[in-house]
């Protein structure tokens, strides 16, 4: 006599049942870990990878840093960047622009509550470029 096996009104042959068993019996602690494990590898790796930002916006962190920015005034800097940015692309300039925000992540400097750089030939390129 061979057993049947049955799901509600269904009769199951014994063949699908065990293989239906096998997964039915694995414990649900693997089953939960071994579906969650790549989603916390994943949230890891994201959270490890640094913030990617331009050297203008680390400038204006930096400045921010030094004079005391408010929040407002920080979104002001940044948005005058991306303005700068926007200029210096339009009008084919946007080495000189890249260049005098190296410069200043470079060489910027605090002194007390006044930011300062050393970027004064980037500066005059910059404005040459744009004019």
């Amino acid at each position: 006599m061979t057993t049947r096996y049955h799901a509600g009104n269904v009769e199951i042959e014994p063949r699908v049942a065990r293989g239906a068993l096998f997964w039915y019996d694995r414990p649900m602690k693997n089953l939960l870990l071994s579906a969650i494990r790549p989603l916390f590898l994943l949230t890891f790796l994201a959270a490890a990878l640094p913030a990617c930002r331009t050297d203008a916006e680390a400038v204006c962190d930096f400045k921010c840093e030094c004079e005391g920015c408010s929040p407002s005034q920080a979104d002001d800097c940044y948005r005058h960047a991306a303005d700068e940015e926007f200029e210096a692309d339009r009008r084919n300039c946007l080495d000189y622009w890249d260049d005098l925000q190296a410069c200043e992540y470079d060489t910027g400097r605090c002194g007390g509550s006044d930011w300062t750089t050393a970027c004064k030939v980037e500066k005059e390129r910059w404005d040459n470029c744009r004019k």
